[in-house]
């Protein structure tokens, strides 16, 4: 029974996820708060006081609150950085949805030179060897941006939700 208990419990905390996201917040001298996910990117009269907020979820969607002008015209400054943000999430966006439609190309056209590939060897006639040749070399290509696509992937920062999608599509092209 003991060892039923044990073998339980390990099962659960071996299952448990392990990714946790911290972000932080504290409210300065003059009263503004303060976000970020990371303690280094709070203010220094911060440090001592900040909250810590944790969550068992990833995050990909942390609240940009950019930094109180020192001087006149923070409205402008403001506005200027709230700008930046949503064109920086518009290029992103942007970006995901490029990967993606390349992705699906890429699996769209790797279906059909395998299926040209099977039909030439199941029909063989004198213009079946032609076409076997040609469409293993075109699927041997979309291996090829298969695995450039995934470098793109990995360098263009998106959220696990859009990278898993690109991810999913491109099984669809199978590795030798």
């Amino acid at each position: 029974m003991r060892t039923f208990q044990l073998l339980t419990m390990l099962l659960v905390l071996l299952l448990a996820p392990m990714v946790r996201a911290e972000s932080y917040s504290c409210r300065d001298n003059q009263g503004r708060w303060s976000f970020s996910d990371s303690l280094m990117n709070l203010p220094e009269e911060c440090l001592d006081r900040a909250q810590t907020h944790a969550s068992d979820e990833t995050v990909d969607n942390l609240n940009y609150v950019p930094p109180a002008a020192e001087s006149g015209g923070s409205d402008l400054s403001f506005d200027r950085s709230v700008r930046e943000v949503e064109h920086d999430l518009q290029r992103k966006e942007q970006r995901s949805k490029q990967l993606q439609q390349r992705a699906e190309q890429l699996a769209e056209n790797y279906e059909t030179a395998n299926a040209d590939r099977r039909r030439a060897l199941r029909r063989w006639n004198y213009r079946s060897r032609e076409t076997i040749q040609k469409s293993e070399l075109l699927i041997q290509q979309l291996r090829e941006g298969k695995q450039q696509l995934l470098q793109e992937l990995s360098a263009a920062a998106l959220s696990g939700r859009e990278e898993q999608q690109i991810k999913a599509t491109l099984e669809r092209v199978a590795e030798e």
